[in-house]
């Protein structure tokens, strides 16, 4: 499956960087049952721990397009992953991708890593370890 543009231009401005990347979607673009949630997440979990494993990586850098109690499900199936979610930004010049915070359960001192998202007037850059890993999990709102 093509990557979405927005997601493959973030890869390549970005070569070197990371591990791996791989986008995941539907067949085909429909709305998620509810009754499917519990089945999707499952199976992107997997998919996404799979990936992390072969890159032999913990760190998922996370591009998400999906309604948000599947986000919210998806980030307590990854608990034992390293976890950057990004948020779109279309308030610049030049829409892009901007990290907004690390997670990490099980860790002393709460979930959150690092808070990442740019206060109005300054925007922060990305993270530059090797050994990070992303992945585009798209589905229809």
């Amino acid at each position: 499956m093509p990557l979405a543009r927005p997601f493959a231009d973030h890869i390549a401005s970005r070569l070197g960087q990371f591990a791996g990347a791989m986008r995941v979607g539907l067949a085909r673009r429909r709305p998620i049952p509810a009754e499917a949630s519990s089945t999707t997440v499952t199976d992107l979990a997997q998919q996404i721990r799979t990936c992390a494993a072969q890159a032999a990586t913990h760190r998922v850098h996370l591009f998400l397009r999906v309604p948000f109690p599947i986000a919210v499900q998806l980030g307590r199936a990854l608990n034992t992953l390293e976890v950057t979610p990004y948020e779109w930004d279309d308030s610049a010049a030049t829409p892009r991708y901007i990290q907004a915070v690390t997670v990490a359960s099980g860790r002393g001192g709460g979930p959150i890593l690092a808070r990442r998202l740019p206060t109005l007037s300054k925007r922060s850059g990305p993270c530059n370890d090797p050994r990070e890993h992303l992945a585009d999990a798209e589905h229809s709102k």
